[in-house]
């Protein structure tokens, strides 16, 4: 297994470690009401993303909603701009999209 990955990556044969770039996390948010209310709007800057499986360099721009009609039933909408390049010299996808659904709490 061992050499079919240093073949595969092109590792040094005699290499004892792999290192991965340091990145950093981070997520700032403004809503218009406390977490407490059934419903809010907020705006997000974020190099975090749920569905996304990798590490993102360029910040991600969400406008965020949320409505809890009843106590245990949440439904929620994203809409999110995704730019290519602002912070590196890498070619990145970019685009749009909206993300909705509805956030049911089992207890």
């Amino acid at each position: 297994f061992r050499d079919r990955v240093v073949k595969n990556l092109e590792i040094e044969e005699n290499a004892t470690s792999i290192h991965e770039n340091f990145i950093v996390l981070y997520s700032f948010s403004y809503y218009l009401n406390p977490n407490d209310d059934n419903w809010n709007i907020g705006l997000s800057v974020t190099n975090i993303d749920n569905f996304s499986i990798n590490q993102e360099t360029n910040p991600l721009l969400f406008l965020r909603g949320v409505y809890d009609p009843f106590s245990r039933l949440g439904l929620f909408t994203e809409f999110c701009y995704k730019p290519a390049g602002i912070c590196n010299l890498a070619v990145n996808h970019f685009g749009f999209f909206l993300r909705t659904g509805i956030k049911w709490n089992v207890n």
